[in-house]
């Protein structure tokens, strides 16, 4: 098992917002991401995909469908 990372994106007009990593644990509307550090870092730069990374067990997301949905945006849409 991985560290639990907790992930807010906002979203405007159906477009993923900005991501944000908390500290403080999960919050009402967050996503919670159970991954480890070096798995975000290759999805982000693309050297990953997140459908790759979910596929294989290395990512697993947990929260409304909406706002996994809309993480799963947001990180298609920073990847370097």
């Amino acid at each position: 098992e991985g560290p639990v990372h907790t992930v807010s994106t906002a979203t405007a007009a159906g477009r993923p917002g900005r991501g944000q990593a908390d500290v403080d644990g999960p919050r009402a509307g967050d996503v919670v991401v159970v991954t480890d550090l070096a798995v975000i870092e290759a999805v982000v730069t693309g050297s990953l995909t997140l459908a790759d990374a979910l596929r294989d067990g290395l990512v697993r997301l947990y929260g409304a469908p909406a706002e996994v949905a809309s993480t799963q945006a947001w990180f298609a849409a920073t990847r370097g």
